[in-house]
């Protein structure tokens, strides 16, 4: 988004006790990076 000069507002939220996406990231580190850095790709 910083390449395209694009400015969008990150809302950091506290998972809930039911939330799976922790688990999930945790498992999938690569693709979490890509996701927010598709340089490294």
């Amino acid at each position: 988004m910083q390449d395209a000069g694009i400015s969008v507002p990150i809302e950091k939220r506290k998972c809930s006790t039911t939330c799976k996406c922790l688990q999930y990231w945790h498992t999938h580190k690569s693709t979490l990076r890509t996701m927010f850095d598709p340089k490294i790709a």
